[in-house]
C-alpha cells in the first residue's frame, strides 16, 4: 500500500503482501496494480504528466460530427490538486473522461502515435451511390514516437495474454487492451457499484478495430475484467467479421 498524507492507496484486491516482490511494467500492467503505477506515475513531474493529457486529448473534446460533446472533467485546476489527487489521476481515477476520449487516445497507441480525429460518419453519397464527401484520416498530431506505440501495445497485448483482461482473448485474432474499474460517489459517499470497462484493439500487429466497452453500475464485484472484457470478446469478432478481416491462424478460420 502507499500511504499519500493519510490516505492510504491499495490494489484492487486489498491485498497486501508481507514480502512485496518487485514487479516490471509488463507485470504492473498484467495485475493492474494501483500501488506500483502510482509510483510510476511519480516518476513524472506534474507538467509532463499534463502535456500527455492534452496531447492525448483528454483535455479537449474530441471534435466529433455532433454537438454537445464533453471533455473530461478536471475539478479543481491542476495547480491546487493534492497529492493524492495526482496520485488518482495516475491510475485513472479523479479526472473523469468520455468512453469516446478514452477510445481516441488508445487509438492513438494503436496508429503508432498518431491521433486520428473520430468521425460518426465514414462518408456521404448520393441515391445513385456516388460519393460526395468522405470523412479525412489526416493524424491531428503525434502524441508518442511509433517506437514507444509498438511499446505501450505490446504491453497492451499482455494484459490480455496473461493479465486482468484474459476474457477478452479472441480465437484467431491477437488482441491488446486494458481493464478499467472505477467507483462511483454521490454526495461524497461511495455507491456500492461504480463503473467497469475494457479498452482494445485487434489485430494487435495491424489495428484495424479499436473499441471501448463500457458498463455503468455492474453488480458487484463489478470489475472491468470480469464483465466487460467478456463483452469486448463477444462484440469485436462481429466487427471484424464484417470489415472482412480475415482471423490470423488457419484453425480460427475452420
Amino acid at each position: 500500500y502507499l500511504n499519500i498524507d493519510g490516505t492510504l492507496i491499495t490494489n484492487w484486491d486489498g491485498v497486501v503482501p508481507e514480502h512485496p516482490t518487485p514487479m516490471t511494467i509488463a507485470k504492473l500492467l498484467q495485475n493492474s496494480s494501483n500501488v506500483g503505477l502510482v509510483q510510476v506515475g511519480q516518476r513524472l513531474t506534474h507538467e509532463q504528466f499534463v502535456k500527455y493529457l492534452e496531447g492525448f486529448g483528454f483535455l479537449e473534446p474530441t471534435g466529433i460530427d455532433f454537438s454537445h460533446e464533453e471533455s473530461a472533467t478536471i475539478g479543481t485546476p491542476f495547480e491546487e490538486k493534492r497529492p493524492i489527487d495526482w496520485a488518482n489521476m495516475y491510475i485513472g481515477q479523479h479526472l473523469e473522461v468520455t468512453p469516446l476520449q478514452m477510445l481516441t487516445a488508445v487509438a492513438a497507441i494503436a496508429n503508432g502515435g498518431k491521433l486520428m480525429q473520430p468521425h460518426l460518419v465514414r462518408e456521404i453519397r448520393n441515391p445513385d451511390g456516388t460519393v460526395v464527401w468522405t470523412a479525412p484520416t489526416q493524424p491531428k498530431r503525434v502524441v508518442i514516437s511509433e517506437t514507444t506505440a509498438r511499446e505501450v501495445r505490446d504491453l497492451m497485448v499482455s494484459v490480455v495474454e496473461k493479465g486482468t483482461g484474459a476474457q477478452a482473448q479472441i480465437k484467431g485474432y491477437k488482441v491488446g487492451g486494458k481493464t478499467g474499474t472505477a467507483q462511483k460517489y454521490e454526495n461524497g459517499v461511495e455507491k456500492p457499484r461504480g463503473v467497469a470497462d475494457f479498452v482494445g484493439f485487434a489485430p494487435a500487429d495491424d489495428p484495424r478495430v479499436a473499441m471501448i466497452v463500457v458498463f455503468d453500475e455492474p453488480a458487484p464485484p463489478g470489475y472491468g475484467g470480469l464483465v466487460a472484457a467478456p463483452a469486448f470478446a463477444a462484440l469485436a469478432p462481429l466487427v471484424l467479421q464484417a470489415m472482412g478481416i480475415p482471423p490470423e491462424t488457419e484453425e480460427a478460420a475452420g
